[in-house]
């Protein structure tokens, strides 16, 4: 049996991942950023991955949510009732 006590940096590490969900005024440049500069990969998108008005960047199980900026006023619309 081991007297070892968790340093914090091994704490932080068992901890579950943080998420973290920006507002992009140009989410296709921005994904790109994530991807091509970065090394993320696009796990889910809505619509779809081709256009995608939300996705979700991974890099080593660490997320970060992307969502295109719009006026208030048409976010039914692009949302489809959704």
């Amino acid at each position: 049996m081991s007297n070892h006590s968790a340093t914090a940096s091994e704490t932080a590490c068992q901890q579950a991942p943080l998420a973290l969900m920006l507002t992009c005024k140009n989410i296709q440049r921005s994904v790109a950023f994530y991807r091509d500069v970065l090394g993320s990969e696009m796990k889910e998108a809505w619509p779809d991955k081709e256009k995608p008005m939300w996705c979700n960047m991974q890099l080593d199980g660490q997320s970060v949510m992307l969502g295109a900026a719009m006026d208030p006023a048409h976010a039914e619309q692009a949302c489809g009732g959704d």
